[in-house]
């Protein structure tokens, strides 16, 4: 910001320019915020330079400091250090949740660490997604690496200890099945590789499982998960599909309703048969809300503009949530006839 050179000010037995005032070592705020104070809020000079800012606004104050390698640098400095393998972002997430610094700093987030790192068993070496397609493996690669790298179990046991009741698979299902069959054929189902399938969203799959996990859900709740470690939720692939069959199944068809009505509604205030043959369908609605006043009285009147309004956003938005809620009931559909014919 420009500042005027005709305003000079004095502060500790001293005469600058505000742009000046605001380089000066004493200065704790920023030069927006010097202005402000001083030629709107007529605070006395000194006061404005040495008040620090206490709100969101205003200057940064000092940057947090973290200790590696015998060295406190801020996050942005860590990460162009060569020793850094994650970019700011993954290191900033990675802080948040927890990670002890010199791992969050040296931790690759490129392969993951069952296809690059060697783990030994047997007397022999290989990398963890080669040890799952073992023969002396017993259970599936889900399984596998969530008992190794995340419950910590030694690798010969998590590799020969068979599946407990909550990892058995479906009758007619044998491991060697298992173990041939693409992740995507398994007899789970991560919850993102699911969202990545149907198109939900992960925002969206969490509100579900949120609301319909509670106890005021009993009529039909979410499918329990079979396991879930770091951020991953694996589920059962059949009971997931179902349950997200018989919502979805009832979503579209309401929304379908709710077009319907929409499309009713529209049809009766701008008096027309098809509205594909307006040609400018927001104006037609502004108009028809305006010759509302001369129809009904002022009550009346908001109730029907209210609903013309809510007619119209309708019709704007349920065709393509339409077509989402038939892309999850035809995927979840296609999983399970994969699954069935597997």
């Amino acid at each position: 910001m420009r500042s005027d050179p005709k305003v000079l000010l004095t502060a500790f037995g001293e005469t600058k320019g505000l742009t000046e005032w605001s380089r000066d070592s004493r200065c704790k705020v920023s030069q927006a915020t010097l202005r402000v104070r001083v030629l709107h809020q007529k605070m006395g000079l000194e006061e404005a330079l040495t008040l620090e800012v206490r709100s969101g606004k205003g200057p940064r104050g000092p940057r947090k400091l973290y200790n590696a390698f015998g060295e406190s640098r801020t996050l942005a400095g860590w990460a162009r250090d060569e020793r850094c393998q994650v970019t700011v972002h993954v290191l900033r997430y990675r802080v948040a949740a927890a990670w002890p610094f010199e791992k969050a700093l040296t931790w690759p987030s490129g392969k993951p660490l069952e296809q690059t790192q060697l783990y030994s068993a047997f007397g022999e070496e290989k990398n963890l997604w080669d040890w799952g397609e073992d023969a002396r493996c017993l259970v599936d690669q889900y399984t596998l690496r969530n008992r190794f790298l995340h419950k910590r179990w030694p690798l010969e046991l998590a590799l020969t200890r068979q599946l407990t009741h909550k990892e058995s698979p479906p009758a007619g299902v044998t491991l060697d099945d298992l173990r041939k069959q693409s992740m995507r054929k398994y007899f789970v189902i991560s919850a993102q590789e699911y969202c990545a399938i149907t198109g939900l969203t992960m925002a969206r799959f969490k509100r579900y499982r949120r609301l319909m996990s509670s106890a005021h859900a009993d009529e039909d709740r979410f499918p329990p998960e079979v396991y879930e470690y770091a951020t991953t939720v694996i589920f059962d692939t059949e009971e997931l599909c179902d349950w997200f069959i018989r919502l979805y199944t009832e979503v579209v068809a309401r929304e379908e309703s709710r077009l319907s009505e929409a499309v009713r509604t529209l049809q009766g205030n701008l008096r027309v048969n098809d509205l594909n043959t307006v040609p400018d369908l927001e104006t037609a609605v502004r108009r028809a809300r305006l010759s509302m006043a001369d129809t009904y009285s002022n009550r009346e009147r908001y109730a029907q503009q209210k609903k013309l309004d809510v007619a119209f956003a309708d019709y704007r938005k349920l065709p393509k949530e339409i077509l989402s809620g038939k892309k999850v009931l035809a995927e979840s559909e296609r999983l399970l006839k994969e699954l069935a014919g597997a």
